[in-house]
């Protein structure tokens, strides 16, 4: 659930922004060249978990017609290495650009 504002220009579009927490869950991590699943136990432990939690934060504008562009910056906040006995951590990180059109 993202905390949203909006703001309308004199052109009809308005300007939205939002911050809030997302759950992601992976589908498929194979090291390159390989079949090695990270996400299968390997002598009892997963090299990686499939669950991630973070906060997100997402940009954007709509035009007058319905045309929307927008941006978004995900970070986690959970170790993606599940069963790592040091203190190596992996966060994930995503960017990404959308373009919608609303009816």
């Amino acid at each position: 659930m993202y905390a949203m504002g909006q703001w309308n220009t004199s052109t009809g579009g308005r300007f939205y922004a939002g911050v809030g927490p997302y759950f992601g869950m992976g589908l498929s991590a194979k090291m390159k060249d390989s079949d090695i699943d990270l996400y299968k136990k390997v002598n009892g432990e997963t090299p990686m978990s499939r669950m991630v939690v973070g906060g997100a934060a997402q940009i954007g504008y709509e035009f007058n017609f319905g045309l929307q562009i927008n941006a978004t910056y995900k970070l986690g906040i959970t170790n993606s290495l599940d069963s790592m006995k040091d203190d190596a951590k992996m966060n994930s990180q995503t960017v990404s650009l959308g373009i919608g059109y609303r009816f």
